[in-house]
């Protein structure tokens, strides 16, 4: 049986933090979506990462944790 698609949102606070997470023309973002195989969209300062419910919640948690060590 399939996992149903969800969707979360993370808020990035400070701006040079969100652009050192996201990389060049969100680069880093594109490449942690594609090995987890979930969508990551970024918008302002916030990130919608969309996909089956594990590998969301996988992604956001590797997000999370590369957002705390750009600081």
């Amino acid at each position: 049986m399939a996992e149903s698609a969800v969707t979360q949102t993370l808020e990035l606070g400070e701006p040079q933090r969100a652009h050192a997470l996201c990389g060049p023309h969100d680069e880093h973002l594109r490449l942690i979506g594609s090995r987890l195989g979930v969508r990551i969209g970024l918008r302002g300062g916030r990130v919608t990462i969309s996909g089956e419910g594990a590998a969301v919640a996988a992604a956001e948690r590797v997000l999370r944790a590369l957002y705390r060590l750009v600081e």
